[in-house]
């Protein structure tokens, strides 16, 4: 009797219960609209539901970046930091070229100098070169103007920069000079040396003479030790330095291999032509530039023998290396720079007579004609 009272009111709360479920399984948020899972016009729901991840962009498709062109392709611009030498540059680390970045040999400027310049040398880490002049070496900023300068003794024969230091040559004196720059100021070292100092090479541990009679001078940082070789037989005409060896040529033709601890030749190798100027490059080759004939000469590293000459337009008077090997031709007034495998040999037409040639930590070629005290730097990547 009871139960048939109660059981009308049981099915109408039932049916009341069905009415009010939702058609699908989609679960009840706030904000969302039943059965569909997007936002109402009214809500937003970022804060409310978490993501894995961060809100992606409205467009699927990003807005490129613009490349560079012109003569800031590839140039690295941002001035290096002191050292910790005391304000010699440390490597600042160059940007690689750009897709379509200017081509190596595109003239970025031309600077005259005011004194007349004698020779030049750019260390691999630095972005400004020292320049030889009548009475003193100076180091030039990238306006030509001088930062830096010191007269380290009568009648500078050569000089030659290195990555913490410069080593310069008075053949008047017979002296070889170490100048440093440090927190308090430029110093010079000097030592003693043979008569007859001709050619100039160094790096931060050593510094090599050869002298007019094929002797050899070495000059050691660590302990201020000087030695003297025998040398080489023939007139030395350059000089080198690999990790291992001191490289001389000779008038007569010939590259000498000298081992840097013993001051022993290992190896005679023939050139071909009178050679007038070396270079070793980052991977260990040795690379000498001959006149008559007119060309450039690659000796693999670990080799004793040349590889086939490179022709050349006319006499190459100096050679550097970074990216490429580059030689200075006055003659012609031109440039020519090759790959370190000794292939693609390319010649720049110049409107100077460049004697010297450098490349700065930027690989940006530095050229020098004393003629017209005039330096001329080139894009060289």
């Amino acid at each position: 009797m009871t139960s048939k009272r109660w059981l009308p009111l049981l099915t109408l709360l039932l049916a009341l219960a069905a009415g009010c479920a939702p058609d699908d399984d989609t679960p009840l948020v706030t904000g969302v609209q039943p059965g569909t899972g997007t936002p109402s016009a009214d809500t937003t729901i970022d804060a409310k539901i978490p993501t894995d991840g961060p809100t992606p962009p409205s467009s699927a498709t990003p807005t490129p970046e613009p490349t560079p062109s012109g003569l800031d392709s590839g140039i690295d611009t941002t001035t290096p930091t002191p050292g910790t030498d005391g304000g010699y540059e440390q490597v600042p680390t160059p940007r690689p070229p750009a897709p379509n970045a200017t081509p190596p040999g595109t003239l970025l400027a031309s600077l005259f100098a005011s004194d007349p310049l004698r020779g030049m040398s750019l260390a691999g880490n630095q972005t400004e070169p020292w320049v030889l002049r009548t009475a003193d070496v100076a180091k030039l900023n990238g306006d030509g103007e001088v930062v830096l300068s010191t007269a380290p003794g009568a009648d500078a024969a050569a000089l030659v920069a290195t990555a913490y230091g410069l080593w310069v040559l008075s053949a008047s004196e017979n002296r070889l000079y170490r100048l440093t720059n440090d927190q308090y100021g430029l110093s010079k070292t000097g030592y003693g040396v043979l008569a007859s100092g001709v050619l100039l090479a160094g790096d931060d541990a050593e510094g090599w003479i050869a002298h007019a009679g094929g002797q050899l001078t070495r000059v050691r940082l660590s302990d201020g030790a000087i030695q003297s070789f025998a040398g080489v037989t023939g007139s030395p005409v350059a000089i080198a330095l690999s990790s291992a060896h001191a490289w001389v040529a000779t008038s007569d033709g010939k590259l000498h291999r000298i081992d840097r601890e013993t001051g022993v030749e290992g190896a005679t190798i023939d050139l071909g032509g009178t050679p007038t100027a070396l270079t070793v490059d980052r991977l260990g080759n040795t690379w000498a530039a001959t006149h008559t004939p007119n060309a450039l000469r690659r000796v693999p590293s670990g080799s004793s023998i040349a590889d086939p000459a490179l022709a050349l337009g006319s006499r190459p008077y100096a050679l550097a290396a970074g990216d490429r090997v580059w030689a200075a031709q006055k003659e012609n007034q031109r440039v020519t720079h090759v790959a370190l495998d000794g292939t693609n040999p390319t010649s720049v037409t110049l409107q100077l007579s460049p004697t010297s040639v450098g490349i700065d930590a930027n690989g940006r070629v530095w050229l020098l004609d004393p003629s017209q005290g005039r330096l001329d730097v080139l894009w060289g990547r």
